[in-house]
């Protein structure tokens, strides 16, 4: 009965001692911390740690949210909380995707309360909240190269993905772009200048990749060149109703004659060739591209050598077998230089990539497909010159 009578005098001491906040009921509620790589959102929150992989994951979620200032609360903590937290922040920042990417430098101090280190963090970023906000993460290569494709297609100039994988180098993204490029000549004018960077490296699994990309006009005038561009291809390839073989003979033709007979050394894309009439190897291989894929006609774009020069050229699929289109080489009348030609015609002065393409076998020949060409008429819009 005693105790029970006192209990009321040791509440009013409690009050009268300045411990009225307890009693008020103002506290931080203290969310356990889960030791993972998720990046919850952590604004306002009070980490609870006890062990040193506790602590390096709260900074790195706390870096992840993009918080500026935290609470750490070490409790009962296996280790030397002054010396861990320090090597805990350097660690994030130096090995970590978004800490390499985005952190500039991180401060914190340390208390003793009562049973427990109290941490406060605070994090200086590089980057606005924004910037940072850019940064998209995909699950696979899949999502990573669809971004790209999207970005290419939009003509974003910058780009963030993070990803958890070793397959994806600096010379894998400068390939792939390249190949879409020349996959899709009515959706990229030119192959874009690429600067690529990681974080932290290369050479680790969690990363953050960005591409900063150079069109080298701005995006009305691109959008406007290829609406452009599509306008003409779509005028040449009008009413070219014959059958494949016959339609990538007429599209070898118009290749050449909108290179104006003559080949360029600054003519490297389709609207050079297309629009502005002249052209080198690789703006006849990616106007005869374009023109094939609008007839349906399987096509890609060879990247190789010429007597040693660099050099382009296509690869076409007719009735199941592939065959080389060299359409510069066909500039002057000589169709048989580089139509319908096999592996096996241009080894030794053409060289390539052979485990990069289908192989070409076919059994088609210039002097067959010579009888079955059938002349269009002269108010069908198309003109086409045909070789002896």
């Amino acid at each position: 009965m005693k105790r029970r009578r006192l209990l009321p005098l040791l509440l009013s001491l409690l009050l009268l001692c300045g411990c009225s906040r307890l009693a008020e009921g103002e506290y931080q509620v203290v969310t356990e911390h889960v030791e993972t790589s998720m990046n919850p959102e952590t604004v306002g929150r009070v980490f609870e740690v006890h062990t040193y992989s506790g602590l390096k994951h709260a900074v790195q979620d706390l870096v992840n949210a993009g918080t500026e200032d935290a609470i750490i609360r070490a409790v009962e903590y296996n280790g030397i909380i002054r010396d861990d937290i320090s090597k805990a922040c350097l660690e994030v920042a130096r090995s970590t995707p978004m800490g390499t990417y985005a952190v500039e430098y991180m401060t914190h101090s340390v208390n003793r309360i009562l049973s427990y280190d109290e941490v406060s963090i605070h994090i200086h970023y590089k980057l606005s909240p924004e910037e940072i906000a850019e940064v998209r993460s995909v699950s696979s290569l899949g999502d990573f190269y669809a971004r790209i494709d999207e970005g290419l297609d939009s003509g974003k100039e910058f780009l963030a993905l993070q990803i958890a994988t070793l397959a994806i180098t600096d010379r894998s993204i400068k390939n792939y772009i390249s190949g879409y490029y020349q996959q899709h000549p009515d959706s990229l004018l030119s192959l874009p200048d690429l600067s690529i960077s990681f974080y932290p490296s290369e050479d680790y699994v969690q990363k953050i990749i960005t591409l900063n990309l150079d069109y080298h006009v701005t995006l009305e005038d691109r959008m406007l060149m290829l609406s452009e561009l599509r306008e003409h291809a779509e005028a040449l390839t009008r009413g070219i109703d014959h059958t494949q073989p016959e339609q990538a003979s007429m599209l070898c033709c118009i290749a050449v004659q909108k290179a104006l007979g003559r080949v360029s050394m600054r003519g490297r894309t389709a609207y050079d060739v297309l629009v502005n009439g002249t052209g080198n190897s690789e703006g006849c291989a990616m106007a005869y591209q374009l023109l094939c894929s609008m007839c349906g006609i399987p096509c890609q774009v060879i990247s190789g050598r010429l007597n040693s020069e660099t050099h382009y050229w296509n690869l076409i699929l007719l009735n199941g077998d592939y065959y080389h289109v060299d359409c510069s080489a066909c500039i002057g009348g000589r169709l048989d230089e580089g139509f319908l030609k096999r592996d096996s015609d241009l080894w030794g002065r053409y060289w390539w990539e052979p485990e990069l393409y289908p192989q070409a076998q076919g059994q088609l020949t210039l002097s067959v497909l010579r009888e079955q060409l059938i002349r269009p008429e002269e108010d069908s819009g198309t003109h086409f010159v045909y070789w002896n």
